[in-house]
């Protein structure tokens, strides 16, 4: 993928830009829990990236449920949470197990498991600095930041460094991770951590590392983030794919336990 001219976006450098585009953060609730109150009721959070100009999005799965706090400290004290790539490819893929559903077990009888909800949405940029590779959102709301917000750690704008995991053998992704090209998995031939290559996202079962870095954005991303261009009907379309609405019928349960 040809790298984006920072000139041109309005970034100057040491930045080197690599992507930008619309996010999106998903959770799904827990079962039988149809109105969730905070992350103790919510079962998955995902979040959602679709790159600007290109038909396809990467669903990631966040660790704890909720993206590390990018609050101030020092380096050690930085919140850092492992995610992985959980789907990649087109909206029909990346929504396709997000529905509602019923089914039976044998102990609790009938039961229900809610839809995925999308909290927010914004816009975010990936960007090379030196030796390492930065993550930055700005939400379109800010103003609309509640508790259940707090709770998944999402923030008005942040900052996150973004790395890349090779798996120990029998870890999740251990097994894709030998199908990636040679010269993706280069860096981390003596070391198991290493700034984030951005071709590495589209490989589903990729694990990766989100570091705090600030509730900020800084001045030479600020720029890129507000002219990330917006699609109201793609967004609305996006929104309803990540969303579904009803429950399907239970005509046939299968018990289980």
């Amino acid at each position: 993928m040809a790298r984006m001219q920072p000139e041109s976006l309005g970034c100057t450098p040491p930045y080197d830009l690599l992507e930008r585009g619309r996010m999106y953060v998903v959770f799904q609730p827990r079962v039988e829990t149809p109105f969730p109150e905070g992350i103790a009721d919510v079962q998955r959070t995902f979040l959602v990236l679709h790159p600007d100009g290109r038909d396809r999005f990467r669903r990631i799965l966040l660790g704890h449920k909720r993206l590390p706090d990018p609050g101030g400290g020092g380096w050690r004290r930085r919140e850092r949470f492992w995610s992985y790539v959980d789907r990649a490819g087109k909206l029909s893929h990346v929504s396709h197990d997000l529905g509602a559903s019923t089914y039976m077990t044998r102990t609790r009888g009938l039961r229900f498991q809610p839809a995925a909800r999308v909290l927010t949405q914004g816009s975010y940029v990936i960007a090379e600095h030196g030796d390492h590779t930065h993550f930055s959102y700005a939400l379109d709301a800010p103003e609309t930041v509640g508790p259940i917000h707090d709770d998944l750690g999402m923030c008005a704008v942040a900052s996150y460094l973004l790395l890349g995991m090779r798996p120990w053998p029998g870890e999740r992704g251990a097994r894709v991770w030998h199908r990636i090209p040679e010269h993706l998995r280069a860096p981390y031939q003596d070391k198991r951590f290493a700034p984030l290559k951005l071709p590495l996202l589209d490989f589903e079962g990729v694990s990766l590392v989100l570091v705090g870095v600030g509730r900020y954005v800084d001045p030479a991303l600020a720029p890129v983030l507000q002219s990330v261009p917006r699609d109201l009907a793609e967004e609305q379309r996006v929104r309803a794919a990540l969303e579904p609405a009803a429950p399907p019928v239970l005509e046939a349960p299968t018990a289980r336990a």
